[in-house]
């Protein structure tokens, strides 16, 4: 099994506004992915049903923002990284 990135685009409802959150992740496949980025935004107090996913992507170690994340996926045995 190879731990692949992917970048996930949502959006949720917040007092009559529409609020965007993009999140990387590394996990094993796209129902994992999704499980750790509704953790992220569950986190914030935002509940699942609130979310509307737009994007699942697969993308490359160039393409991830998040440096510690980008740092991460770039090493030969990557360590496991606790938010």
């Amino acid at each position: 099994m190879e731990i692949k990135n992917f970048r996930i685009k949502g959006k949720y409802k917040r007092q009559k506004r529409y609020y965007y959150k993009v999140g990387y992740v590394r996990a094993l496949d796209k129902n994992k992915a999704l499980e750790k980025f509704f953790s992220m935004l569950g986190s914030m107090g935002i509940k699942r049903n609130e979310v509307e996913i737009i994007e699942i992507a697969e993308v490359s170690i160039e393409e991830i923002k998040n440096k510690t994340l980008s740092r991460i996926a770039g090493l030969e045995k990557p360590s496991i990284l606790i938010d």
